[in-house]
């Protein structure tokens, strides 16, 4: 059985206690986990950049004290705040999306419909005949 080192665990323990780590043999990766009122939450499976494997390592503590919330903010009020802000956050970057995504499509229809009525609409500027004989009598430019 797969036993990660003391110094990991200790340091592990040390973010949060109810935090483990164990060796999953089935997908040859370690995961830690938290174990809290009796349930068991996944917190990350450790991989490198390129997914391949990944020992517990510094990498690993210093992304859980990067993602832990209740560090950075130490009162109950500051985490609802910034609980609060992230889903604003996340609804605002949604809606620029959203509307990014209108504007690209609106943006592509006028350009179709240019292109089907052909390209006198594309260069309003330029003045066109409406009779034929009136072209002749021009000489097609005016």
């Amino acid at each position: 059985m797969w036993k990660a080192p003391d110094w990991f665990v200790k340091r592990l323990h040390d973010i949060d206690p109810a935090l483990d780590v164990f060796f999953n043999t089935n997908r040859q990766r370690w995961i830690i986990i938290r174990n809290a009122a009796g349930t068991q939450t996944h917190v990350k499976t450790l991989e490198g950049k390129d997914g391949g494997y990944q020992p517990p390592c510094e990498v690993a503590l210093n992304w859980l004290k990067q993602a832990d919330m209740w560090t950075h903010a130490k009162t109950r009020e500051q985490l609802a705040r910034d609980l609060d802000y992230e889903e604003y956050r996340q609804k605002e970057q949604i809606a620029r999306s959203i509307k990014g995504d209108f504007h690209d499509a609106a943006m592509d229809d006028k350009l179709q419909i240019k292109r089907a009525v052909g390209n006198a609409s594309v260069f309003p500027s330029t003045k066109q005949p409406s009779d034929p004989a009136e072209a002749d009598a021009s000489g097609g430019n005016e």
